[in-house]
């Protein structure tokens, strides 16, 4: 991504560091400071993550917090724009219960939080691992991985990011089906060349 100009706007990024567990451990970076903590495979609903980002990006100046739960206890990520014109927005990270760090937060541009947040959380369904339980959704990894991929991904986040104009009246496409893991990592990979700021 292109380094921010504005010394007030900090960098965002989101990134799994290991995925290799049941609780997948990642990591938040705002600017030079950094927030880390662990997913829960089984306490996440995948499809209210993907509903919050867009709620976010339809209303920016409405409050709608992201948590990412670790166990029972969530990661809550705050934003608040204070100028839409100039795409800033304070993003706030208040750890779970678990991580007994101060909030980490900082300005942001808005577009480029979005995005790195929204393919950080697609790239788990890249990792070839035993990351969630045996038993639901059809019993295979390819199935969870699927399942995960498809349950985030959303066409309107994607026209966000590339700076199509959104609206909640609109009639365009949500969500594509993705049916195949091969499919998957093709689509991921073409996003990130799509949605590089």
């Amino acid at each position: 991504m292109n380094e921010v100009v504005d010394k007030s706007i900090k960098l965002f990024d989101f990134k799994f560091s290991e995925p290799y567990s049941c609780d997948t451990h990642f990591v938040i970076t705002i600017g030079d400071r950094t927030y880390e903590s662990d997913l829960s495979d089984w306490t996440n609903d995948f499809n209210s993550i993907r509903l919050s980002i867009e709620h976010k990006i339809l209303t920016p100046y409405m409050k709608r917090d992201i948590e990412l739960y670790f166990e029972d206890s969530p990661t809550i990520i705050k934003s608040y724009c204070r100028n839409w014109k100039t795409r800033g927005t304070k993003v706030t990270i208040i750890p779970n219960e678990y991580v007994q760090v101060p909030n980490l937060e900082g300005w942001c541009d808005f577009r480029q939080f979005i995005c790195s947040l929204y393919l950080g959380l697609l790239s788990i369904s890249m990792q070839d691992t035993d990351w969630f339980d045996a038993g639901t959704e059809n019993g295979t990894w390819e199935c969870f991985r699927l399942a995960t991929y498809n349950k985030l991904q959303s066409c309107l986040i994607e026209d966000f990011i590339k700076g199509i104009s959104v609206s909640d009246f609109e009639n365009r496409p949500r969500q594509r089906f993705i049916t195949s893991v091969k499919e998957m990592i093709a689509d991921y990979e073409q996003l990130k060349q799509e949605l590089s700021l």
